[in-house]
């Protein structure tokens, strides 16, 4: 075992302490009339050490030792079967080493039965350290030791390319569960020594998962993936999922809330349509495009958290979500073409919603049968209120326009449903002096 000069050192000074120790005892023995075994001869070895007087501090931090009647009858140390006090020695000064507070063990090869620390050389037992050795896995099984790969009992398989696009390393995806028994399931970085990178179509579909911890080695998570999965109540996503394929989590009724990562560019339409039992999604920011119908029948959302990155809403992503009661629209929404029809249709419980600034426009049938939606605020920035967008919002009496009322009569109103005061920074517009303003308006 590797020490530090100063471990060594305090040996030395042990070592020297002890052997003088025994030196009195033999001498002691001497003076009584005994004479030394000629097969037990002390001096030779004892000429040959550093002559070490130790002081009054080193006896003080030196372990207290009590020579039993063996060390008294055979006095003699050897190298290949050192006694009781130099094991003990050892011990202690292998804890301590040259690491003032811990030890830092690093990757150890599997055949190894012990780990040792990188700084000092202590070695110790694997316990909770095991993870720390390598593998080599074929087919899920450590060709070194035999030992069975972490999530072996999943299915793999080995893909080429991504996305469409040929990749340089081969990486595996996971594409069935297999005979994996748990209820509960973190994904694997790892597989037979390649990255894990995504999650296969239908792979989990109708599995009896309860919860999922899908890690940021995960780039994808392809087509029908969860599917009703009836069980999965919790799914933690991390920062690297790239895509969320469309009907990933659809149909799953016990999932109750979701945090979408800032790294996410794309959530596929029906994502997580028919989820009813989920009550809250956040989306962070850096998030990019939700195509249509993601949350749609999404009976029992309340709480929505919509990132300003986001670049287009699809059709139809909140449609029929009837416990959503407020909500608050991304500045970047009305940029994209993905920002369409019926975003909020059947929402009958909403009440309020705001524009955040920048926002360019209130899609056709927007919020068409919101029949509780008493408060709009909408931005300066607004250009365009397409056809329909308020049909049935029987409550709306007013409408707040952050803007001027010269400003707004240049914004391209379409929906004839839109028969309110609107209420500008310098004034009112009244539903009577607006009546003109709606005179060429399609008939209903």
């Amino acid at each position: 075992m590797k020490r530090s000069k100063q471990g060594a050192s305090r040996l030395h000074r042990a070592m020297a302490l002890i052997l003088s120790a025994l030196m009195l005892l033999s001498a002691s023995a001497c003076s009584l009339g005994g004479e030394p075994s000629s097969t037990s001869d002390t001096t030779a070895p004892l000429a040959t050490l550093p002559q070490t007087t130790p002081d009054a501090t080193t006896l003080a931090t030196l372990p207290q030792i009590t020579p039993d009647a063996t060390t008294l009858v055979t006095p003699t140390v050897t190298t290949k079967a050192p006694t009781t006090a130099t094991t003990v020695l050892t011990q202690t000064l292998g804890q301590i080493g040259s690491c003032r507070e811990e030890h830092t063990y690093g990757p150890t090869p599997c055949t190894e039965s012990v780990i040792t620390c990188t700084r000092c050389g202590y070695e110790t037992d694997p316990g909770l350290f095991a993870l720390l050795r390598y593998h080599h896995y074929v087919d899920g099984v450590c060709t070194e030791c035999h030992e069975r790969e972490e999530h072996a009992d999943l299915k793999y398989r080995l893909e080429t390319h991504w996305d469409g696009m040929e990749v340089d390393e081969p990486y595996y995806s996971i594409c069935g569960i297999g005979t994996y028994s748990s209820p509960h399931l973190t994904t694997p970085e790892t597989y037979c020594g390649r990255p894990v990178k995504t999650i296969a179509f239908k792979a989990f579909r109708g599995s009896a998962l309860e919860s999922v911890e899908i890690l940021g080695n995960i780039i994808s998570i392809e087509y029908s993936a969860f599917l009703g999965s009836e069980k999965l109540s919790r799914v933690t996503l991390h920062e690297g999922l790239l895509l969320l394929r469309p009907s990933a989590f659809q149909y799953c009724p016990a999932l109750t809330e979701i945090t979408l990562p800032g790294s996410l560019r794309i959530l596929g339409a029906s994502a997580f349509q028919n989820c009813t039992s989920l009550a809250s999604v956040t989306c962070r920011e850096g998030m990019g495009r939700i195509e249509p119908n993601a949350f749609d029948g999404c009976t029992a959302l309340k709480s929505i958290t919509l990132a300003d990155s986001i670049t287009s809403l699809g059709g139809r992503t909140f449609k029929g979500c009837t416990s959503l009661e407020s909500i608050t629209l991304p500045a970047s929404y009305g940029k994209g073409r993905g920002d369409d029809y019926s975003l909020f249709e059947g929402c009958t419980a909403l009440k309020s919603v705001y524009f955040n600034e920048g926002c360019l426009a209130v899609s056709t049938d927007m919020f068409k049968g919101c029949t509780s939606l008493a408060i709009v605020v909408l931005p300066a920035s607004l250009q365009n209120v397409y056809g329909n967008a308020f049909e049935g919002c029987d409550q709306l009496t007013h409408v707040t326009y952050r803007g001027t009322r010269a400003a707004w009569m240049k914004v391209n109103v379409r929906s004839k449903y839109l028969r309110c005061d609107i209420h500008c920074k310098d004034g009112t517009l009244t539903e009577e002096v607006l009546a003109d303003y709606f005179a060429g308006e399609e008939k209903p």
